[in-house]
């Protein structure tokens, strides 16, 4: 299929599907040893890469120096790990994570160790970032990395999420928990994207997917069941999270409302 062949595709999705058609493009040239790295194998990995980072270069890492080709950015490197990911070599999720921590700025680190972590196929875990980090010490990078450690969570389900989370956090709220199992009376209602179980306080982003109606449906009868069992839902968009104003005073109202005792003095 040809880019002009899929005008269904959305902006994001048209734009890593150029990039796979390039990276493939490149593979009869490619050196023996060589794979895809830095902001290349993030995308090609899924990772959440902000708009400034997203170029037309390849970045490639070989044992020694690869061709010199146009489009092409050659980096070197002993470390000779390699994974496939649909027919591309890329390097491990663990080292691009760490090669993209110069590139980063902490919210935005911690959101791609969210999504290498997240609940789904994680290609990571806690213990294996930690682990790279550890082996890399003295490394660019690693500093970036090591303080954005300690504030990434597994289960996660979408970068929207993390940012919620993170702004909650940056308000100096105390930080809602990731993947709460919900019950009430012993029966199964729902995990809200975030939560503070002792407050009952749920947030849930809404995004595109969820005007679909299936999906849409369900988000009814889920909300119905927490508001049932006495919860507050707090409902974000897109819009509403860039403006981080609004969902810190929300989160405020919500939890005095629930009897949170205010910050420490």
């Amino acid at each position: 299929m040809r880019v002009e062949d899929a005008p269904t595709l959305n902006r994001y999705k048209l734009r890593e599907y150029e990039l796979r058609r390039r990276a493939a493009a490149y593979l009869p040239v490619a050196p023996a040893d060589a794979a895809f790295s830095h902001v290349t194998a993030a995308r090609l990995l899924g990772m959440p890469v902000p708009e400034r980072l997203v170029a037309r270069e390849l970045h490639v890492t070989t044992a020694g120096q690869p061709p010199r080709r146009k489009g092409v950015t050659a980096h070197r490197s002993r470390d000779a790990r390699r994974i496939v990911l649909r027919g591309f070599a890329v390097i491990p999720a663990e080292l691009v994570w760490l090669q993209l921590a110069p590139l980063l700025t902490l919210d935005e680190l911690i959101e791609a160790g969210d999504h290498l972590v997240r609940r789904k196929h994680p290609p990571c875990t806690l213990e294996s970032l930690g682990a790279e980090l550890a082996a890399a010490r003295g490394r660019r990078g690693v500093a970036a990395a090591n303080a954005a450690l300690p504030s990434v969570r597994p289960g996660t389900d979408s970068p929207r999420e993390t940012r919620m989370r993170r702004a909650i956090v940056r308000a100096r709220y105390p930080e809602p928990a990731v993947g709460y199992r919900a019950h009430h009376e012993g029966a199964f209602i729902g995990t809200p994207d975030l939560a503070y179980p002792e407050y009952r306080i749920a947030f849930e982003y809404q995004g595109d997917g969820h005007r679909e109606r299936d999906v849409f449906e369900e988000d009814i009868y889920r909300l119905e069941r927490f508001h049932e069992a006495g919860w507050t839902v707090i409902q974000v968009t897109n819009r509403l999270l860039e403006s981080p104003g609004w969902l810190a005073e929300r989160t405020r109202r919500a939890l005095l409302t629930r009897g949170w005792p205010g910050p420490t003095p």
